[in-house]
């Protein structure tokens, strides 16, 4: 298996649920996965596609999509940091440009998971628990004043739950929602996205635990995420290597 290809087309599988489920167009070459409409709120806009072999392609689709997006700001995933994008009127990104590749082979999380009483952790199956999950990962970014704004179900649509390779899960705390993570499977890769917690709630092992969630909901399969600087001490622990980075590039909006 090649690992990064694997990781990128379930990184593009990923955004195509989430931005497909609050209708966006979607487009997806052998080279370039790419959104073609909306805001990119949380997402980017395009993630590179094939191999490393594949640069020329994957330059001249991502140069093919500044130009249909005229004008507008989007950010692109180079997944193996070789377009050379700031070259061509790209600048790293402000919201996170050198991203930690994490790998995890295959195999459930041993361990006990060090949590407070009443604490537990439950998979999402319904519109309730993707409120709850949607409001603690706005918070637990900090992103309440940017995202707030576009409402419930603005930025994770009810829609996702309808794709049986998405699995958002919640860690609550006497009830209360504290924490959240997602898996997604595809491309025989479970990839872990969205590992968020409030500061409040911080430091008290519910990242770790949901996490742990998200990896045992395909311990057959291996694992990959990547982290916030925050969540890079938990993912040794969890049994994550860093295998490489890749770099968000954002082409600024045309003044």
């Amino acid at each position: 298996m090649d690992r990064v290809s694997a990781i990128a087309s379930n990184f593009a599988n990923w955004h195509e649920t989430s931005l497909r489920a609050l209708g966006r167009a979607t487009r997806r070459t052998d080279a370039m996965w790419s959104c073609e409409d909306g805001p990119a709120i949380i997402y980017l806009m395009g993630i590179s596609q094939g191999s490393r072999d594949d640069r020329e392609r994957q330059l001249s689709e991502t140069l093919a999509l500044a130009e249909r997006r005229d004008g507008d700001p989007i950010v692109v995933a180079d997944m193996w940091d070789s377009l050379g994008l700031d070259e061509h009127g790209f600048t790293p990104s402000p919201y996170g440009a050198i991203n930690d590749i994490f790998w995890r082979p295959a195999g459930s999380v041993s361990g006990p998971s060090n949590t407070p009483d009443g604490f537990i952790v439950e998979e999402v199956n319904d519109a309730d628990g993707l409120r709850d999950y949607e409001r603690i990962s706005i918070r637990g970014f900090g992103s309440e004043e940017r995202l707030s704004p576009l409402g419930t179900f603005g930025v994770h649509a009810v829609g996702i739950l309808n794709d049986t390779r998405m699995r958002p899960f919640v860690g609550r705390l006497d009830g209360e929602p504290v924490s959240g993570a997602m898996s997604y499977v595809s491309d025989d890769v479970n990839g872990v996205y969205g590992v968020t917690t409030p500061p409040e709630y911080r430091r008290q092992g519910f990242a770790k635990a949901v996490t742990r969630a998200a990896v045992d909901a395909a311990p057959g399969l291996p694992a990959w995420l990547d982290p916030s600087p925050m969540g890079e001490a938990v993912s040794p622990r969890l049994g994550f290597e860093s295998i490489g980075q890749y770099t968000a590039w954002m082409r600024p909006e045309a003044e």
